[in-house]
């Protein structure tokens, strides 16, 4: 599923929005629970990569908690695994990361499985 989002849609390099939107795929679940209670969780492109971000978080913690658990028994089997532990660690945080560079330079993210659940807002929303 690609994302077609106008030109007027997306916002402009420098603002702030693809800066918050960046870091929520980052730094999810967080980032994006505070995007949603904010101001721009009414425009259709900030909502659509919160709402992806946080779809994100959950894959994204069970990659982190495999890789501590593979991090503890590679640890109790020997000790010098422990030199490891930073790359292991860093490796659920990598796709959040390419995704968020993605979004900061300009392009869009389609994460292969959650992208088709995410449900794209309509342009005009009222309550």
């Amino acid at each position: 599923m690609t994302t077609k989002f106008s030109t007027d849609e997306r916002p402009p390099d420098d603002d702030p929005r693809r800066l918050a939107a960046a870091l929520g795929y980052l730094f999810t679940p967080v980032v994006p629970l505070v995007n949603l209670t904010g101001d721009s969780g009414s425009e259709r492109w900030m909502r659509y990569h919160t709402v992806q971000a946080l779809l994100w978080s959950g894959p994204f913690l069970v990659l982190l908690a495999s890789a501590i658990i593979a991090l503890v028994l590679l640890a109790s089997s020997n000790f010098l695994y422990i030199c490891l532990m930073p790359l292991l660690i860093l490796v659920p945080f990598a796709p959040g990361a390419f995704w968020a560079r993605r979004i900061y330079l300009g392009g869009e993210v389609t994460i292969p499985i959650l992208s088709k659940y995410v449900a794209l807002p309509s342009g005009d929303h009222s309550p």
